[in-house]
């Protein structure tokens, strides 16, 4: 087993190219440019490959974008019920969300080049069969599918990025935020109408809420064993020779940190994200091409503030990034907050998308590159699917709370329709920033990608490499 570990991180890993100067001693010297990898003949074929990896990420909103873009066709078309719509989208984050972490391992164990080839051709096999679905059942499998593909497609592209790209560099910080801006792009094919058709959807599935909320017996008993299957996985992890997610990682201070300032902020952005949309069609009675075009500006941000992102990590004192991503986070859902039926879309609705994008961006680029400077290149795989794992259960559980507050709210004002339920949920995700940018003041980050000091890290293999990576700590930025 740590003969294929070593192996993969050998394979995949590219040598930089020498473009001149002595490079005998440059693991003591600071990498400000970077030089284009070995394995790239040409800068074409390296753009190539980094907009390929791009669309391993892209690939998870695209399909959604898609998907519900026509949910509404889809569900008069099979006679499907309000949960078996929700489905579609719910089966394919969940079973992506369950299976980033053992495909990130099985990338790094067996080779990530075929695992990624294989998947998007399965991906694109799969989506296919989903289009000619005769019923709702059969819909609803493939969905699962989809998103069981999408979980082997994005460890194994983040992975081969993090193995080529293997020292710190600007080059390597521009390579990671094309990467991140994957999540946009993915969704400017089929414009912000899926933001409104989001929310007819979930506007159907509140009425279905628990009969006594949180008190009902269902939803304790799926809670504790939920818990239960999160404390019984921590314990696996803890004794496990190969773990999916090595623990000894959470050690690391500024590792800690950065995923919880992160994990907080999502749980606002997704959330916010949702119920702005929902506001804009149940209050303010917009039709679709309407929401796409109030929405349209934080796509096209997502991408400016990326780009923006790959080219001051290396110059900028990351510690400063996040604060800048906190409060950014703080400012949107404050000025959501203290919205009235009658606010313009320019003085409240167009700040807080600016303003949400910079907050999710910067705080992505900054752990994502964090967090795959934490592993060796032979475990970049996993990497990524730790960092992926994160964000997709902190989007859900911000969501789930959110709506607990929603209906709460709704209750108390439910006709007319009122805003104040839309309010309660933005002084949520208010709260989640606030706390992280409290947290940020505990970091000791300094840059990212003008050293190459944290990549002397050893590959995790087993109980005896776990604690010589253990007693090494020095070797951290």
């Amino acid at each position: 087993m740590a003969g294929a570990i070593e192996a993969e991180g050998a394979q995949s890993t590219c040598p930089p190219v020498n473009e001149g100067g002595d490079t005998s001693n440059d693991s003591a010297k600071p990498v400000f440019k970077g030089e284009r990898p070995a394995c790239f003949s040409t800068t074409i074929q390296e753009c190539i490959f980094v907009i390929t990896t791009t669309m391993a990420i892209g690939q998870a909103s695209f399909f959604t974008g898609m998907n519900i873009g026509v949910t509404a066709a889809i569900g008069e078309a099979l006679n499907m019920s309000s949960a078996e719509i929700t489905w579609i989208t719910a089966g394919a984050s969940l079973s992506s969300g369950a299976f980033l972490l053992s495909f990130g391992k099985f990338a790094d164990l067996f080779g990530r080049k075929v695992m990624f080839v294989v998947s998007m051709l399965l991906y694109t096999v799969i989506v296919l069969v989903a289009g000619f679905a005769p019923n709702a059942i059969f819909l609803d499998i493939f969905s699962g599918f989809v998103g069981l593909c999408s979980a082997a497609v994005v460890p194994p592209a983040v992975g081969t990025l993090g193995a080529v790209y293997e020292k710190p560099s600007r080059r390597k910080n521009i390579a990671f935020s094309c990467f991140s801006a994957g999540n946009p792009l993915g969704f400017i094919p089929h414009g912000s109408c899926l933001q409104n058709e989001i929310a007819k959807i979930y506007e159907i599935s509140l009425s279905g809420d628990a009969p006594n909320g949180w008190k009902t017996g269902y939803v304790i008993a799926l809670l504790v064993i939920g818990v239960l299957l999160v404390a019984a996985f921590l314990y696996w992890q803890s004794i496990a020779k190969y773990p999916l997610m090595p623990l000894y990682i959470w050690k690391d201070r500024d590792f800690s940190l950065l995923n919880a300032i992160l994990g907080l902020g999502f749980m606002g952005f997704s959330s916010v994200s949702f119920w702005l949309a929902l506001y804009l069609q149940r209050i303010k009675h917009l039709d679709a091409l309407e929401v796409a075009l109030y929405l349209l500006p934080q796509v096209v941000n997502g991408i400016l503030v990326n780009v923006i992102a790959g080219l001051i990590l290396h110059r900028v004192n990351n510690r400063l990034l996040m604060g800048i991503g906190a409060l950014s986070y703080v400012a949107c859902f404050l000025i959501l907050s203290f919205m009235q039926e009658d606010a313009t879309y320019w003085a409240f609705i167009f700040p807080a998308l600016m303003l949400s994008v910079v907050g999710a961006d910067i705080e992505f680029n900054v752990v994502n590159m964090y967090v795959m400077s934490s592993l060796p290149p032979s475990q970049q795989s996993l990497a990524g699917g730790i960092f992926n794992t994160l964000t997709k259960l902190c989007q859900n559980i911000g969501l789930g709370m959110t709506t607990a507050i929603y209906i709460s709210m709704e209750h108390k004002y439910s006709y007319p329709p009122s805003i104040k339920p839309y309010l309660s949920t933005y002084w949520l995700s208010a709260g989640f920033s606030a706390l992280g940018a409290v947290l940020v003041f505990f970091l000791k980050i300094g840059t990212q990608g003008n050293s190459t000091s944290r990549e002397e890290k050893r590959p995790i293999v087993g109980d005896e490499t776990r604690e010589s990576v253990r007693a090494g700590k020095d070797g951290k930025a």
